[in-house]
């Protein structure tokens, strides 16, 4: 494999992993803040986490010094974040638009 493709991957999966679990967490936490009696709380510490994990990615990826590797890291969490839109919306019956 081409040494040079390492930064677009490592960008890539980060990405992707960022993707899924400031997005997943974001789904999920809407459906906790119905149940919770601290939804203040809830939505604090959901918020901090979900932006810690997605700003110490790109960061981290940022250091590498491949301004691709960026690219490639926002554009895997766009990805996640538009299937998993998807997902959500066929699995509550709505339609795409």
């Amino acid at each position: 494999m081409n040494p040079d493709a390492y930064p677009l991957l490592l960008g890539l999966g980060l990405g992707l992993v960022a993707g899924v679990v400031f997005f997943g967490g974001l789904y999920a936490t809407t459906r906790l803040l119905s149940r919770s009696p601290t939804v203040g709380v809830v939505f604090a510490v959901s918020f901090l986490l979900r932006v810690a994990v997605a700003a110490g990615g790109a960061w981290f990826v940022a250091t590498q010094g491949d301004h691709l590797a960026l690219l490639a890291y926002v554009l895997a969490m766009v990805g996640v974040r538009v299937l998993l839109v998807r997902r959500v919306r066929r699995a509550d019956g709505v339609e795409d638009a």
